[in-house]
């Protein structure tokens, strides 16, 4: 028996509730059916495609995480050779200066040497020179004095 303000196709009890029957089962069925052929035609594949990408993703993040590290590494070593190299720029220099300085030493003293030589070859020079001067001036003396004395006595 219809119940008032429904449709009157439908099929319902007294109780108010639906009959289940055949349409019923088959609509379910085909629900799966489709959920089934959806899971193998769409829902699969892009679980696959997904999971391909997240392989990639992992993939390319190990080789980024690889590539980090060898840059770190790289860069360590960089900076390592860069420090040695400062350090051994230090000492050259340090050997550098340290023989300039001898070089200096050793060129000052040689210069001093030859001043004192030379100082006393002058010195020596003068000596003679004075020597002859006053040999000389001893040579003249006797005749000047005579003919001052002689000038003078008259």
């Amino acid at each position: 028996m219809p119940v008032r303000g429904v449709c009157p196709k439908c099929t319902t009890r007294e109780d108010g509730m639906l009959d289940i029957n055949i349409t019923a089962i088959i609509q379910v069925v085909n629900f799966f059916v489709a959920v089934i052929v959806l899971n193998y035609l769409l829902i699969r594949p892009i679980r696959d495609i997904i999971r391909e990408r997240k392989a990639k993703m992992g993939d390319t993040l190990a080789s980024a995480e690889a590539f980090a590290g060898s840059a770190n590494e790289q860069l360590a070593e960089y900076q390592s050779s860069l420090s040695q190299a400062r350090q051994e720029a230090v000492q050259a220099r340090a050997a550098a200066r340290a023989d300039a300085l001898l070089e200096q030493q050793t060129l000052v003293a040689e210069a001093g040497k030859r001043a004192q030589e030379q100082f006393a070859q002058a010195k020596e020079g003068l000596l003679k020179d004075m020597k002859n001067a006053r040999t000389a001036l001893a040579r003249q003396v006797n005749p000047l004095a005579a003919k001052a004395v002689d000038r003078m006595l008259g």
